[in-house]
């Protein structure tokens, strides 16, 4: 596709490129954090008898109705039942049996009198109460309901859910594996990680490497190889032809200089172009390819270009890669300050977040820190639409960044005051377009 096109096109044609793995079944504790592609409910109830909830003995409550402290009442304790052993016989009216918290109750038993609250001797227990029904029983059904949706296709396996299923004796699901990714700092004036002490002169280290494989990773990919490339396009397209990856993401080498070898090589590595430019900044040079199943992304090379192309664009093609059906979170807040427009372009701007008096409030981190504190400190990326900005008070979009909080309860730079207007959903998703 030729000229620059708009982020929310951008992205329908990512999503529409976008293809998972084929899913196959997993141990519960590899597919962790991956997303299931079968719907699964509970097949029976958890637990399948009733349990006690205590340590005490169980009886028919019809039998303790008379108990007092003025006439207590003894009853003959008939049996011991643990967690891991069966009842050996039904309870008969009249008689108790010893149970420790999570055992099995005999038949005829709807009732535990905890430990607390009788005197135990012998083969004897003395209640001075009445017990109700249904005291200290954990009834059928009471923590999973047969039914009970435990999983659905497209969701994430998390920790609540797989030991959910556990408890139903399940021990493996079909989960869509995580793409493998493979990222390429581009330029000649790179320094490894590992030899970050050369960086001297015009030598820069190169730090994309380990921003795009911290956002990989915390973004579900599980097997990312980063490496430094010489900006030669021999050098390039070797790197790119041999690649299986799933996800590959190059910095540097996107701009219209005779020195920019991004789109030309990845073309020449048998890559096709799904777009070419975007109005938006910081990231206007930014490229997508496909070839087969593999996505390639070519973004600029400055970090703050990357951060925001990143959770803009690569992030929601990644979600897809993963079989992940939950959209993007985004939301509506109230800006404490100026936003920053471009006439013909949309704009991503860094911005903290704070919830007060339960308002959503965005402050915009351009011009109050340098690019790598905007990143340190932003908790979202406003999206503002082609021209002159947006003024303080007014509502501005907000791309949420995963895993980081607003503030509560602190103070804003500029506060704004709009007694009618409230932020929308914190959860509300972005689909193929923002809207």
């Amino acid at each position: 596709m030729n000229g620059r096109i708009s982020l929310e096109q951008a992205l329908e044609l990512l999503l529409a490129a976008a293809e998972p793995a084929a899913p196959h079944p997993l141990p519960l504790a590899e597919a962790l954090g991956l997303a299931s592609a079968e719907d699964i409910g509970a097949d029976h109830d958890v637990p399948v008898q009733a349990r006690s909830a205590l340590d005490g003995v169980a009886l028919r409550s019809a039998d303790t109705l008379a108990a007092s402290a003025a006439a207590p009442l003894l009853l003959a304790v008939n049996g011991h039942v643990r967690p891991s052993t069966e009842p050996e016989h039904p309870l008969e009216p009249g008689l108790a049996c010893r149970v420790l918290t999570g055992a099995p109750l005999p038949h005829g038993a709807d009732a535990v009198a905890p430990d607390e609250e009788i005197f135990l001797a012998g083969e004897t227990v003395t209640l001075t109460a009445p017990v109700p029904v249904g005291r200290g029983v954990r009834l059928p059904g009471s923590e999973l309901a047969r039914g009970t949706t435990i999983l659905s296709r497209g969701q994430i396996l998390g920790p609540a859910a797989a030991a959910a299923l556990a408890s139903l004796g399940r021990t493996e699901i079909h989960a869509v594996p995580p793409p493998r990714a493979l990222v390429l700092a581009v330029g000649n004036e790179l320094v490894p990680l590992e030899e970050a002490r050369r960086a001297r002169g015009p030598l820069l280290v190169a730090d994309n490497l380990l921003l795009l494989r911290g956002l990989l990773l915390e973004s579900g990919v599980r097997e990312v190889e980063a490496a430094v490339c010489p900006n030669e396009p021999e050098v390039i397209v070797r790197a790119l032809r041999r690649t299986e990856a799933d996800l590959v993401v190059t910095t540097g080498g996107t701009g219209p200089g005779d020195r920019d070898f991004s789109f030309s090589s990845a073309t020449s590595a048998g890559f096709n172009p799904l777009f070419r430019g975007l109005a938006l900044h910081p990231a206007k040079s930014a490229l997508a390819l496909r070839r087969d199943r593999s996505l390639l992304f070519c973004l600029p090379g400055t970090p703050p270009a990357v951060f925001a192309a990143f959770h803009a664009l690569i992030l929601p093609a990644l979600l897809a890669l993963r079989g992940v059906r939950a959209p993007q979170p985004r939301t509506r807040a109230l800006l404490t300050a100026q936003l920053k427009g471009s006439e013909r372009a949309q704009r991503l701007t860094p911005c903290s977040l704070a919830l007060e008096e339960g308002r959503l409030l965005a402050t915009p981190l351009a011009g109050v820190l340098g690019p790598r504190g905007q990143m340190l400190q932003a908790h979202g990326l406003a999206v503002t639409p082609p021209g002159p900005g947006q003024a303080a008070g007014e509502l501005a979009d907000v791309l949420l960044l995963p895993g980081r909080q607003p503030e509560t309860g602190g103070s804003s730079s500029g506060s704004v005051s709009s007694p009618d207007q409230s932020p929308e959903g914190m959860s509300r998703p972005m689909g193929s377009g923002w809207k």
